[in-house]
C-alpha cells in the first residue's frame, strides 16, 4: 500500500491547533459552520420542482379520507423514508398502509404492483421508480394517482406520476437521498397543516441519508445527519442503541455505519425487510426488543453467508486481470453488492458479481482511477444495462457476452492504476497523542464518510508490545504499545503476525478513544484507552 500525505489547501502554521491544521488541509473556510451546521444550511424545499403539487395531492387525500399506499424501496434509505412518511401521515389518517418487496426481487414499483389494494386512491412511491414508466402507466389505468419522491438518475420520461426528484430540476443539493427528500415533502405538508411535527423525524432522515452514502461535505446533508444524531426519537432505533450498550450522547456517523445501518440493511439482504419496517414504525417497546434481537441474529447469519460467497469468488480471480468478474449461481441479489465491495476492498480492483442463467444480473463497485464505472460499463456496448450510482450499482449482461466484457475492460483498463493508496492528513509522533488531542480530532470526524473522509494520521516511534487476536470470529487484532492500542477490525487472524515485542513501527490510521466500564473486577470504574484504528503498518 502506498501512503500519500494530503496537500494542504492553505499554508499550515506550527502554532495552529490540530483542528486548524485539519481545516487548512481540507480547505474548510469556516470551521465552526462546517462542524456545527445550523438550520440555515437547509435549502428552501419549494425549490424542488413539483413539491407543491405532490404535497397538495397528499393533503387532499388525507382530508378526503382517501386510501393511501406508501411503497418502500428495499434498502436502508427506502426503509427509513417509508417509516418517516407512514408515522407522519398516521397523525392525520388511519386510511394508510405500506407495501414492499424483498431485495432479492429487485428495486422499483414494478415489483410491487400485485400488493396494491383495489381501494387505493393515492400511491406514494419513495426512493425509487423515477424511470418506472410502464409500471406507473399500468397502475394509473386503475384510477390510482401516483406521486414519486426519489433521488436517482432520470433516464426516461414518466408522465404517469408527479415526481419530486432533484435530478429533474435546479435544486442546489444533488446529493440528497430519498429520506432527505421525504423530510422536505413532510416539511411542506407541515407548512400547510400546521402540525409542527415534521422535525420529530429528523433522526430517521439523517440515518437514511448517511446509510445511502450521501456526500458528507455538503452542508445541508451535514445538518440533517448531525441534527438527527442529536435527536434520536424513534423507539426502534433507541432499542438498537440500548441493546448494543451505546450511550446516545456519544454517537456519531460511525454509529450509523457500523451499528444501525448493518442491522437495517441485514434485514433487506436476508429478505426480511418487514422486520426493519415494523421496528421503525412500531411504538411497542417489548416488540421492538424482540425484533432487534432477531435482527442481530439475522445479521450474524448474513456475515456467514457473505463469507461463503466471497470464498466462492476467489477461484475465478486471475492476478493479471485489471477487473474482477465473478459469477455465483446461488447468490441472492441482496449479496451481490456486499461481495463485490469486499472483493474491491481486498484486491483493490473494480468488481462485478453476477447471478443467473442466460441473462446475468448483479452489482458493480468502482475504485481507484475508475470513478464513473456506470458510464464505463455502458460504453462497453456489451452490457444490457448499468444503473445506480457512478461508483456502485446494478448491471445486466447476456451470458454469451461475458468473455467479451472481460476482454474489453482488461484492454481499456490496461493503463489505469489500482495500486492501493492511503491518504493521511498529518504526520505525528506517538508521544504527541493525548486524550485532549483525540477529543479534538473526534469533533472533526463527527460527521465523516462519503465526500469527507475521517481525519487520518501517520504515526511514528511506536514500540510494540503484546499482540492479541480477539472477537468471536477471531477477526480483530490488538497490539498494546506505548500507552496506546493498535486496532485492526474485520481482518484475518494472521494479520501482523510478523510484529514482535519491542519492534518499532510506523502506522497510518484514525485516532480514537475507547471508553467502557468493565463487567469484571471490583469498582467497575470507567476505563479509557487511546487507540489507533490502523489501515497499514511498516517496520522501521
Amino acid at each position: 500500500m502506498e501512503w500519500i500525505k494530503r496537500k494542504p489547501v492553505k499554508r499550515i502554521k506550527n502554532t495552529d491547533s490540530v483542528l486548524e491544521k485539519l481545516a487548512k488541509i481540507r480547505g474548510i473556510e469556516d470551521l465552526d459552520k462546517f462542524l456545527n451546521p445550523s438550520k440555515n444550511s437547509l435549502h428552501n424545499p419549494y425549490k424542488l420542482k413539483n413539491i407543491e403539487e405532490v404535497t397538495n395531492k397528499i393533503i387532499k387525500a388525507v382530508y378526503q379520507g382517501k386510501r393511501i399506499c406508501v411503497s418502500a424501496d428495499c434498502d436502508s434509505d427506502g426503509i427509513f423514508s417509508t417509516a418517516m412518511m407512514v408515522r407522519f401521515l398516521k397523525q392525520f389518517t388511519d386510511n394508510i398502509y405500506y407495501i414492499y418487496n424483498q431485495r432479492s426481487i429487485g428495486h422499483g414499483i414494478e415489483n410491487q404492483i400485485q400488493y396494491i389494494n383495489d381501494e387505493t386512491d393515492l400511491l406514494i412511491i419513495l426512493d425509487s421508480s423515477t424511470n418506472s414508466t410502464d409500471a406507473c402507466k399500468a397502475i394509473s389505468k386503475n384510477g390510482i394517482d401516483i406521486v414519486i419522491i426519489d433521488h436517482h438518475a432520470f433516464e426516461r420520461k414518466n408522465p404517469y406520476a408527479t415526481i419530486v426528484n432533484p435530478q429533474l430540476d435546479h435544486y442546489p443539493n444533488k446529493s440528497i437521498s430519498g429520506a432527505g427528500l421525504t423530510f422536505k415533502v413532510m416539511q411542506v405538508i407541515d407548512d400547510n397543516l400546521g402540525s409542527e411535527t415534521f422535525e420529530n423525524y429528523i433522526d430517521m432522515c439523517g440515518m437514511g441519508m448517511y446509510a445511502d452514502m450521501m456526500d458528507c461535505s455538503v452542508l445541508e446533508n451535514r445538518y440533517m445527519i448531525s441534527k438527527g444524531l442529536k435527536n434520536i426519537n424513534n423507539p426502534g432505533v433507541q432499542v438498537i442503541l440500548n441493546l448494543k450498550n451505546i450511550d446516545v450522547i456519544s454517537i456519531d456517523s460511525q454509529t450509523i455505519a457500523y451499528i444501525i445501518s448493518p442491522l437495517i440493511n441485514g434485514c433487506a439482504r436476508m429478505d426480511k425487510i418487514e422486520l426493519a419496517l415494523e421496528l421503525l414504525i412500531s411504538d411497542d417497546y417489548l416488540r421492538c426488543v424482540e425484533i432487534v434481537e432477531e435482527m442481530i441474529e439475522l445479521n450474524e447469519e448474513r456475515k456467514q453467508i457473505q463469507k461463503i460467497l466471497f470464498e466462492k469468488c476467489l477461484p475465478q480471480i486471475k492476478e493479471e486481470d485489471k477487473f474482477i468478474v465473478a459469477a455465483i449461481k446461488d447468490i441472492s441479489k441482496g449479496f451481490n453488492g456486499l461481495v463485490a465491495q469486499q472483493l474491491t476492498d481486498q484486491f483493490n480492483k473494480p468488481s462485478i458479481v453476477l447471478k443467473g442463467g442466460e441473462i446475468l444480473t448483479g452489482s458493480f463497485r468502482a475504485c481507484g482511477e475508475l470513478k464513473n464505472m456506470k458510464e464505463f460499463l455502458k460504453k462497453t456496448g456489451v452490457v444490457n444495462k448499468a444503473e445506480g450510482h457512478e461508483f456502485a450499482g446494478g448491471v445486466e449482461i447476456s451470458k454469451d457476452k461475458l468473455n467479451s466484457l472481460k476482454t474489453f475492460v482488461n484492454e481499456k483498463l490496461e493503463k489505469y492504476k489500482f495500486t492501493p493508496v492511503f491518504e493521511y492528513d498529518l504526520e505525528i509522533s506517538v508521544d504527541d497523542i493525548s486524550f485532549g488531542m483525540i477529543k479534538e480530532v473526534e469533533k472533526f470526524n463527527h460527521i465523516s464518510g462519503t465526500g469527507f473522509p475521517a481525519a487520518t494520521f501517520k504515526v511514528d516511534r511506536i514500540v510494540t508490545g503484546e499482540r492479541k487476536v480477539l472477537g468471536k470470529n477471531k477477526d480483530t487484532i490488538k497490539v498494546v504499545c506505548n500507552e496506546i492500542e493498535l486496532m485492526k477490525f474485520k481482518t484475518d487472524k494472521t494479520y501482523a503476525e510478523d510484529v514482535m515485542d519491542l519492534d518499532e513501527l510506523e502506522v497510518v490510521g484514525q485516532l480514537k478513544i475507547n471508553e467502557f466500564i468493565p463487567t469484571w473486577g471490583k469498582g467497575k470504574k470507567l476505563v479509557r484507552n487511546k487507540q489507533i484504528i490502523i489501515e497499514d503498518y511498516k517496520a522501521v
